[in-house]
């Protein structure tokens, strides 16, 4: 079994065009890239790519150009959340909405204000969802199914902003990078930008892992343009293929998960069982309920969400915006998971999925989802078809 990896090297740092350069530099089309961004919605820019060269090393600079007569002007996060939330609702766009989700709250939590007080300028917001979605569309076209980053470079002093002189890294930027292995560089420069932090946060699944084995397919280099003395100003993005061999280790992995848990007792079921769903939608990997006695004897509801780093602080941010809880208890846990793959199985009643383990622990499911949607077919009950399947599948007639 294996799985197409992008794994990332912030050598001279990262920012969002950084990002769709070294995409570019891989064989990302801008032409159709473009074409799709406009036809979401999105105007007033152009994507201008130029091969070049950072201290001998040949890549892409990519710039995200401003056209017509768009202005400087404020425009308030509310307004971009509209306009994503009107977008259609399919993956790559709701990795997009998180990880806008994710920029809005580390301004508005550095800033002190709420999310509804959060403003970008008009080019700036322009250039973030084009580099945002640009990027979640590109991952997608390139099959890419995780990213990986080991460390990432930052730099020290002063940096201007429309806000006046601030630290290096940005405050924003820190806050996005929580969980990132950090490198402190000599350069009085920003060598992470806010929005090259926020790719990492919502792409990055699990900072400081690199994936082995890895088959190594092809290499892009993203430019920036700040020149660092003795250290080139690029980010390297290396494709490949992370390789599981069937019966091959023991097929164990761990990841790290953030485990969320809030308690309710003002809630109705339909309410409740609404925001199960919506949990999920947010990027949750896993939702538990469980009933009980709270304070003064009231029955109520405890909640608990598995989340990626990537969508915790969203998760968090949604749940106390949208259910009557007053806070969420966080614990960052430790997963031992079996590998596992996909296959599809032929049967009398048309193909179905299953999901099996790798290693030396045997597990098969058949996907349940393709099990309902045959009994609906058949007009028989989900139990009476999975036995069917499971007895052609073990060789029964």
């Amino acid at each position: 079994m294996s799985k197409k990896i992008l794994v990332l090297e912030c050598i001279g740092g990262i920012s969002g065009n950084m990002m769709l350069g070294a995409l570019a530099d891989l064989g990302l089309e801008l032409g159709p890239l473009e074409s799709e961004l406009r036809r979401l919605g999105i105007e007033g820019f152009e994507l201008v790519l130029k091969k070049e060269a950072r201290e001998g090393i040949a890549g892409a600079y990519l710039d995200v150009a401003p056209t017509g007569s768009s202005k400087n002007e404020e425009v308030p996060y509310s307004r971009i959340r509209a306009f994503l939330g009107g977008l259609p609702r399919l993956p790559y766009i709701q990795r997009a909405v998180l990880a806008f989700d994710a920029l809005a709250l580390a301004e508005s939590k550095v800033h002190g204000t709420t999310l509804e007080a959060v403003h970008f300028h008009e080019l700036g917001a322009v250039d973030a969802l084009v580099d945002i979605l640009g990027t979640a569309l590109a991952l997608d076209w390139l099959g890419v199914e995780e990213v990986f980053c080991m460390e990432v470079p930052v730099g020290r002093g002063l940096v201007q902003t429309r806000h006046g002189a601030y630290p290096s890294p940005a405050p924003a930027t820190l806050e996005l990078l929580k969980g990132f292995r950090l490198l402190w560089r000599d350069v009085s420069h920003e060598m992470v930008t806010p929005t090259g932090a926020v790719l990492l946060k919502a792409f990055v699944r699990r900072p400081g892992v690199l994936p082995c084995p890895f088959v190594l397919e092809k290499t892009g280099y993203g430019l920036g343009t700040a020149h660092f003395p003795g250290l080139p100003n690029v980010l390297r993005a290396t494709l490949g293929n992370f390789c599981h061999e069937d019966g091959g280790g023991d097929g164990l992995q761990q990841d790290s998960v953030w485990e969320l848990a809030f308690q309710v007792d003002d809630m109705t079921p339909e309410e409740v069982a609404w925001a199960l769903r919506a949990l999920m939608d947010a990027g949750a990997l896993d939702v538990f309920l469980s009933q009980g006695l709270m304070k003064k004897g009231r029955p109520g509801f405890r909640v608990e969400v598995l989340a990626p780093q990537e969508n915790k602080e969203a998760i968090v941010s949604w749940v106390l915006k949208n259910t009557s809880s007053w806070g969420v208890r966080e614990s960052r846990r430790t997963r031992s998971i079996l590998s596992r793959q996909e296959r599809e199985a032929q049967t009398s009643m048309g193909p179905v999925r299953l999901k099996a383990s790798v290693g030396f622990v045997h597990k098969e499911k058949v996907a349940f989802d393709d099990v309902c949607r045959i009994a609906g077919e058949l007009g028989q009950s989900p139990r009476s078809i999975l036995d069917r399947i499971n007895s052609e599948l073990a060789g029964n007639p």
